[in-house]
This record gives C-alpha cells, sequence and structure tokens, in this order.
C-alpha cells in the first residue's frame, strides 16, 4: 500500500510540478528535500536504516504548497488555487495516516522531506501575485526562507555529524 501510494502520488504531483517548474528545478528540489528528509532521519531514528521516496514526495509536496501560495492570485499560471491546495492537503493527509498506522515507515523522513520542501519551496520558487499578506512581504519572506533553509541543513548536518561521533550507545539516546 505504502510503495503504490508513493508510486501514484509520485506520477501526479511530480509531473504537475515538473510542467510549472520545469525539470531542473523540480531535480533540484527533489533531490533537495530528500537530503533533507535523510538528514531527519538519521536525526530522528538513528538506530534503524530506511530506504524509499517519501521524504522526497512529501518535500515536493511542500514545496508545491509553497509554489501555490506564491502564485495564489495569478489566475493565468494558476487558474484554481483553493482546490489544488486542498488536494494537496488530502494527500500530505493520506501519507501521514499511512505512516502512522503502518510499521516500519519512517515518519521523521516524512517530516524532513516535508519541512525541507516548505523551507526551500518559499525561499526558491518564483512568485507573481501572492497570497496578499505574502505580496506584501515577499522579499522579506524569501530571505528568511533562504536562511532557515540554510540554518535546517547545517544544524541537521551539525546533529548527524554528532550521532557518528557519539554513537547510538551514547547516554544521550537513553
Amino acid at each position: 500500500l505504502h510503495i503504490f501510494t508513493n508510486l501514484v502520488s509520485q506520477t501526479m504531483i511530480g509531473y504537475t510540478c515538473e510542467l510549472h517548474w520545469g525539470m531542473w528545478r523540480m531535480f533540484s528540489f527533489y533531490f533537495a528535500t530528500a537530503f533533507g528528509a535523510t538528514l531527519l532521519s538519521c536525526v530522528g531514528s538513528p538506530t534503524s536504516v530506511s530506504v524509499g521516496a517519501s521524504g522526497a514526495l512529501l518535500g515536493i509536496i511542500g514545496a508545491y504548497m509553497a509554489w501555490i501560495l506564491l502564485n495564489w492570485n495569478n489566475r493565468d499560471l494558476l487558474p484554481q488555487p483553493c482546490p489544488r491546495m486542498c488536494t494537496m492537503l488530502t494527500w500530505l493527509f493520506i501519507i501521514l495516516m499511512i505512516g502512522i498506522s503502518m510499521e516500519g515507515i519512517d515518519n521523521f523522513a516524512h517530516l524532513g522531506g516535508w519541512i525541507t520542501g516548505m523551507l526551500i519551496g518559499f525561499a526558491f520558487n518564483p512568485s507573481s501575485l501572492a497570497i496578499s499578506w505574502i505580496e506584501k512581504r515577499k522579499e522579506t519572506l524569501k530571505v528568511t526562507f533562504t536562511i532557515l533553509s540554510f540554518l535546517f541543513f547545517t544544524i541537521l548536518i551539525f546533529c548527524c555529524f554528532f550521532i557518528v561521533s557519539c554513537g547510538v550507545q551514547c547516554e544521550c539516546w537513553r
């Protein structure tokens, strides 16, 4: 069920995002969110090993949600923003419920991918006619989210090195 949900979600959401962003932005976002998902997974559950594309998928959902908000009032680019956002929230809910209800699913990777996607989505997605409260602060938000993205990756990388040097036998994990 989990693999099937990932396959359908990646096909539907990935295709839509690639149409709007282009191949290189989609490629960059996909691998950046996969990296963020992996880092949070390493920090959140250092004793487990996980594989899969769920973190990157949740990252693309997060980046797409940011893109929708950044282009909310541009009806040429985004004719129906509310149904699209509701669809993304529904996919997010379904994937998170599957993650909670089944054993062996790395929810830290899901969370890490979604957080990374939201951060880099607000930082690096193009914006035209955003929601009014974003439009007024667009440049400030882009700079803020760029800094937050950098801090997020830096802190997670530092924590991963700490975990590797300390080891899972360290007292801090008990």
